[in-house]
């Protein structure tokens, strides 16, 4: 589905924080939550424990600024498995990860 048919979710009311607003979506029936990029609000995904999977897309060529992955997020108690693994023709790899502890 093109995005801009997707439909968007956004948590603006001062009585909710974007942590409870993607924890109920999490819960609700249906189709996958998607984020992608890297931004501030990753260590919020992160420390929360949001973040079901993770897809690292990885392209072969040299960049010299630019935001890291996980830039600013404390990944102390985040611990990754590999759950798979694809190369394309391009040369770029898709790396997919899982939470250990969901793993299991």
């Amino acid at each position: 589905m093109p995005c801009s048919r997707t439909q968007k979710y956004s948590a603006h009311s001062p009585s909710t924080t974007w942590s409870s607003a993607i924890a109920r979506l999490k819960d609700q029936p249906g189709k996958d939550l998607i984020k992608y990029g890297t931004s501030r609000f990753d260590d919020t995904l992160v420390r929360d424990q949001l973040i079901d999977e993770f897809r690292f897309w990885i392209r072969p060529v040299v960049a010299g600024a630019g935001q890291r992955l996980f830039e600013d997020v404390d990944t102390s108690a985040l611990h990754l498995r590999l759950t798979g693994q694809r190369g394309l023709e391009n040369g770029s790899v898709i790396l997919t990860y899982v939470p250990a502890d969901l793993s299991a």
